[in-house]
């Protein structure tokens, strides 16, 4: 699928992919299976047809028991308040279908990391203001799969000097945050979910070199370690008790982009012309339908000349 390809999120065992580049696919994919689902086509008003976003995230609806995809495209506008326009738009895995939210996006990305992490139903992005330097960290935005309600979640109480990033993970049954400094790292947990009171730190190590960048991931089957995304490149092991940092060497690859823990799932999808197992098929005779495959056909007819 090219270079421009990127994971948008996991969930229970499930891949999200997003092709940033025309026909802007996105699709999700069962390691366990080894099956893939091609989502629809997006349905936009004008104003964001051509608009590019990345603010894409995947995520589990326990209460409607559905896997679901939020996608978010805003417009800054050039007046001096700093007004934007929005929209956001959620697919249902078993509706097959996209649908525009119940509520705009209250919140501007002005940057963010370009990767959503989900929890207990929730969608979560850490988003940091351009205008700032990023030495001022902005809440992180979130969005209930259920409700589909925005919210903010306010960061801890930290010092900002030598301050570089913060990045957002799930460890275990807690929301958790790592503070990326210049020569360290602080580790933060939220005990009760959606109360900022609750924020603790557990540690802090010092890095081997500075300007490096730490991400959570998961803690390993003994408690003992807790692997981390380095440099948005490397997987590495954190020794919780010595606090040592290890790369973890892993063969046939150089570098790694994405890192996620996929727990088997044994979620059947069919090919993008079918839904769900157990839901209605997709009319293949609408007009929306026959549009869809002369699309593919012609793209695939282009392809064939690269």
């Amino acid at each position: 699928m090219g270079s421009d390809v990127y994971v948008a999120g996991s969930c229970r065992g499930l891949l999200c992919f997003f092709k940033y580049s025309y026909p802007f696919t996105v699709f999700l994919y069962n390691p366990t299976t080894k099956k893939h689902k091609t989502l629809p086509l997006l349905p936009l008003k004008t104003i964001f047809r051509r608009k590019r976003s990345r603010y894409l995230g995947f995520g589990y609806d326990h209460v409607s028991e559905d896997y679901k995809c939020a996608r978010m495209f805003q417009l800054k506008s050039d007046d001096e308040m700093g007004t934007f326009k929005s929209q956001v738009m959620v697919y249902s895995l078993r509706a097959n279908s996209w649908r525009q939210g119940v509520q705009e996006v209250p919140h501007h990305f002005d940057r963010h990391f370009g990767y959503c992490v989900h929890f207990n139903g929730i969608l979560h992005w850490s988003v940091r203001d351009e205008a700032n330097d990023n030495r001022v960290p902005l809440p992180i935005v979130s969005f209930d799969l259920y409700n589909e309600s925005f919210s903010t979640i306010p960061m801890p109480s930290f010092r900002t000097e030598m301050y570089l990033h913060a990045h957002i993970g799930a460890l275990d049954d807690s929301l958790c945050l790592m503070i990326n400094y210049l020569e360290e790292c602080d580790v933060w947990i939220m005990k009760e979910y959606s109360r900022p009171a609750s924020w603790t730190k557990l540690f802090r190590f010092q890095k081997q070199q500075m300007y490096q960048e730490f991400r959570p991931l998961s803690f390993s089957t003994s408690k003992k370690q807790l692997f981390v995304l380095l440099n948005l490149y490397d997987v590495a092991s954190l020794d919780l008790e010595t606090l040592e940092i290890t790369k973890v060497q892993l063969s046939r690859f150089h570098k790694v982009l994405y890192a996620y823990v996929c727990p088997e799932n044994l979620l059947m999808f069919k090919d993008a012309e079918d839904v769900l197992v157990g839901t209605k098929r997709r009319n293949k005779n609408s007009k929306r339908g026959r549009l869809m495959r002369r699309t593919d056909r012609l793209l695939q007819h282009h392809d064939s000349f690269l």
